[in-house]
């Protein structure tokens, strides 16, 4: 009876107990019922079967006690000692047990039976008393479910907050259960999303609320197509490119149209301005890069703006100042070249304070050489009047201009000056020239006079 006592003692412990430490702390105190066995004796033995069988009342003890000779100093017989064993193990021979299946003794034992595969149950199941306590628990899930990319493996942050703690508990996803490891109230586990459905974690017997799963499917970035339009003025066509760094000219109209499976809106990022759509349009002055991301991916577009150069132009005749020629015309000898074309070319001149502009036959073209006559008659020029004069080359957006050159028309000074100095000149030839002759008609004289 102590060890049946021992065991209810011991199973109450750990029922109570179980509620508050983890059950494996608990499985040394299965060892309590052992301090309380007693192994018992043959004669004590044979007293319980006595009193089961009042057919071996007073005898069954006996006949064990002459079998070993218990007996001796009282001098019984051989022969009555052997009739009591053999009336022993006759009786022994003709009892049966159906006492033992009496309803306290089988009631005694089923109570112990199923007291001790109870504790066998908590042992092994300490969820299920648990639940039968209705333990209040706050389950949380990071992420609370939403849409993750097809074959993407995400990990799940699980929180538990209440009066019990499991030590384990399962994720759930789809047809999946994933055991996740509890410490301190934490856990994490990772699951490979692959088709939408439902996620929910059960400990306890208590369930989390239930979030849904969208799958996504990854996007992909087929090509990025740019259509370039250069001005007008380039007499460039149109084209289209896949390149990710593209020079342009200045004015270009530039449009980037990404392609992405599956199809979607794209988000365009370029000098700190944001524009979601599918087509991106504009019409860049200066170097910019265009960042384009859509469904997890990204790419860029670099676009190098190339000025218009200015027209470039050379003066090559008369090339250098001059002074104004008799015959009051000037003959200017004019080169000229562009990046794409020249619209028209101009001559400015300046006399005095007053500045005028006069056109100069050009048909547009990238490069020329022109020859202009400059009749200077019409000027009104005075002696000393100086004139500075350049040539300007326009294309469509830029100006090229030569260097400033001068005509000086000489005072009448000046004028005397270099008619003297012209006679003065003019006499000392003159001087040479005479004395050049006398020197031949001298030589001829003496010719003569040798013949």
């Amino acid at each position: 009876m102590l060890f049946i006592e021992a065991s209810i003692l011991s199973a109450a412990l750990m029922i109570t107990s179980i509620l508050f430490i983890p059950y494996y702390l608990l499985l040394p105190t299965l060892i309590v019922p052992l301090f309380f066995i007693k192994i018992p004796n043959l004669k004590e033995i044979g007293r319980k079967i006595e009193a089961i069988c009042p057919e071996l009342a007073g005898r069954l003890i006996i006949g064990y006690e002459l079998s070993i000779g218990r007996f001796e100093r009282e001098r019984y017989s051989q022969e009555l000692i052997q009739a009591v064993i053999e009336d022993v193990e006759k009786i022994l021979t003709r009892v049966h047990p159906p006492s033992l299946f009496r309803i306290p003794v089988l009631v005694r034992y089923s109570f112990f039976a199923t007291l001790s595969l109870f504790t066998a149950f908590l042992i092994f199941f300490p969820e299920y008393l648990r639940y039968n306590l209705k333990p209040t628990l706050n389950i949380q899930i990071v992420p609370p479910g939403g849409r993750f990319y097809q074959d993407s493996l995400i990990t799940f942050q699980i929180s538990l907050d209440g009066p019990l703690i499991p030590h384990q508990g399962w994720l759930h996803y789809q047809s999946r259960s994933v055991l996740v490891r509890i410490e301190d109230g934490r856990g994490e586990a990772s699951i490979k999303m692959v088709r939408d459905g439902e996620i929910y974690f059960t400990a306890l017997r208590s369930r989390s609320s239930t979030y849904p799963v969208e799958i996504r499917l990854r996007t992909r970035l087929d090509s990025i197509i740019t259509k370039v339009s250069p001005p007008g003025y380039t007499g460039l066509s149109q084209f289209k490119t896949k390149d990710r760094s593209i020079p342009i000219i200045k004015g270009s109209a530039i449009s980037i149209q990404p392609f992405f499976t599956p199809d979607t809106i794209a988000d365009f990022y370029y000098l700190s301005r944001y524009l979601r759509g599918r087509i991106l349009r504009l019409r860049p002055d200066s170097d910019q890069v265009v960042k384009i991301q859509a469904g997890g991916v990204s790419d860029s577009i670099h676009l190098i703006v190339l000025e218009d150069l200015s027209p470039a132009v050379i003066v090559f005749a008369p090339g250098q100042d001059i002074s104004l020629p008799r015959s009051m015309e000037v003959d200017l000898g004019i080169r000229i070249s562009d990046d794409f074309r020249i619209r028209r070319v101009e001559l400015g001149y300046q006399i005095r304070d007053r500045k005028v502009r006069i056109q100069i036959p050009f048909h547009p073209a990238p490069e020329g050489t022109l020859l202009y006559p400059w009749d200077l008659t019409q000027l009104g020029l005075l002696p000393g009047d100086t004139i500075a004069y350049q040539v300007f080359a326009y294309d469509d957006i830029q100006r090229g201009e030569s260097r400033v050159f001068r005509i000086f028309f000489p005072t009448l000074a000046q004028i005397y000056e270099q008619v003297s100095a012209e006679e003065r000149y003019l006499k000392e030839v003159v001087s040479v020239l005479s004395k050049e002759a006398e020197v031949t008609w001298r030589e001829a004289e003496e010719v003569k006079e040798e013949f």
